[in-house]
């Protein structure tokens, strides 16, 4: 493990206003402002040189001073200004559209930030990794358009369309670079007796092969899409009192202008939830369930660039019970007492390179309970 020292600085302000006007007899409320950040970051980490008495002494392989450990650091700084607004407008007494929009940054991962720095990762010398001190922080612009319709005090009904277009987004690429040519790029690179044993088998440093993964930033615009509807329904109509609903489905779409990029790892296209309650006179009841498509869950797995690792749909169930001690027995302290049961169905999912038979992982949390007590004196 590679040790590494990050020291990061920012200094921020943000101007902001709000307020609401009327306007053609209905409420116009607004929200914008707008955020400077300056960012400086410094990263160190620790560098290897030679002893200079070995040169100074012309001392050989056997008598020289072993080499010196000192610390380097590079430091980068820049700025970001971004803006953000939100504004509703009450269409009807009870029909609201509204419309955000914003500009945001995410900075780079500070473990890949480090100054340049070459580790093969295996005894048989095949792979390794190196940083990449360019790392850019990405960006990105959003716009959210929403209308709500409330036909109780409780009970509404929402649909939402989001636009995302991202620049500069994190990405992982893989060369393929022989020992001779890493020696000539990052200086003569040190092996173990193992991995120089696999060398000599391949027939020395200019016909041994290894694959490099890279942090970098892919300057493409990739466009994400999509909509959400929200549902949330108490069931009054009903002859016992207390029970409802809520529920959500979200689509998702990926689109980059360069045919081929990669996408961003961990977007389901679809999801979709749903809960069942029912609540009245301190008893609670509530099941739940979670549904997530299939999804690319990482796009560096060091195949070819098409080759993606997915990680199958899942659909998990959740259930929790809770009572009120003050309300239900008349207990002298506000009293509650849940239990949970986190995936009832235990619920699992895979991961496959590419073909749905490549299968490496299985994610199998199993099931879990919970039971809380909380009081207020």
């Amino acid at each position: 493990m590679t040790e590494t020292e990050v020291r990061e600085k920012v200094k921020a302000f943000y101007l902001g206003t709000n307020g609401k006007v009327p306007l053609f007899g209905r409420t116009f409320r607004y929200n914008a402002g707008v955020r400077y950040a300056q960012t400086e970051q410094t990263i160190g980490a620790p560098q290897s040189v030679a002893d200079p008495r070995n040169a100074a002494q012309n001392l050989a392989n056997g008598g020289r001073y072993p080499n010196l450990q000192t610390w380097t650091y590079d430091t980068t700084k820049y700025h970001n200004v971004l803006p953000s607004f939100t504004v509703s407008y009450n269409i009807l007494h009870d029909l609201i559209a509204r419309v955000s929009g914003s500009k945001s940054m995410t900075r780079a991962n500070p473990a890949d930030l480090h100054q340049t720095q070459l580790t093969i990762g295996d005894q048989g010398v095949n792979q390794g990794s190196v940083s990449n001190p360019n790392l850019k922080p990405f960006k990105a612009n959003n716009l959210d358009l929403g209308l709500e319709y409330y036909f109780s005090r409780e009970g509404y009904v929402a649909l939402a369309g989001f636009a995302k277009d991202i620049v500069s987004r994190p990405g992982t690429r893989y060369i393929d670079y022989t020992l001779a040519q890493l020696d000539q790029i990052y200086g003569t690179v040190g092996l173990t007796g193992a991995q120089q044993a696999a060398v000599d088998a391949a027939g020395g440093r200019d016909q041994k092969h290894v694959i490099i993964s890279e942090p970098y930033n892919i300057d493409t615009k990739l466009k994400v899409r999509g909509f959400e509807f929200t549902w949330q329904q108490p069931l009054d109509m009903l002859p016992v009192k207390g029970f409802g609903f809520t529920g959500n489905f979200t689509y998702t779409k990926q689109t980059d202008e360069v045919v081929g990029s990669p996408p961003v790892a961990g977007v389901p296209p679809r999801t979709n939830n749903l809960t069942l309650y029912y609540e009245r006179n301190g008893l609670n009841l509530r099941v739940a369930r979670q549904y997530t498509s299939s999804l690319i869950s990482n796009t560096g797995t060091g195949l070819a660039t098409w080759a993606y690792a997915y990680s199958t749909s899942r659909s998990q169930v959740d259930l929790s019970a809770g009572l009120n001690l003050q309300k239900l027995f008349g207990f002298r302290y506000n009293t509650d007492v849940t239990l949970s049961v986190w995936n009832v169905n235990n619920a699992k999912s895979q991961n496959y390179t590419q073909f749905t038979n490549a299968i490496f992982d299985e994610n199998a949390p199993g099931r879990s309970y919970t039971m809380s007590l909380r009081t207020a004196f």
